[in-house]
């Protein structure tokens, strides 16, 4: 029996986790958070609009500890 697909009937979702990756990869999700974050400030009018809480981080963790890169806060 195949599960239905969560996201295909509601809006939403989350994602925490820790990712290894190159300065390249990092300065392209910063430049796409960046990105993201302009298109959001613009003025809109709420007419038609549902609030929605958007949380995003990126931050460097020290890969020396180990209590930092094993996984998400928690």
């Amino acid at each position: 029996m195949q599960l239905p697909n969560w996201r295909s009937d509601h809006i939403g979702g989350d994602y925490v986790g820790v990712q290894w990756l190159t300065d390249a990869e990092a300065r392209h999700i910063q430049r796409v958070m960046d990105d993201l974050r302009e298109s959001l400030s613009e003025p809109k009018e709420r007419t038609g609009r549902k609030p929605y809480l958007l949380q995003a981080a990126l931050v460097e963790l020290n890969a020396d500890d180990p209590a930092e890169v094993l996984g998400p806060p928690g």
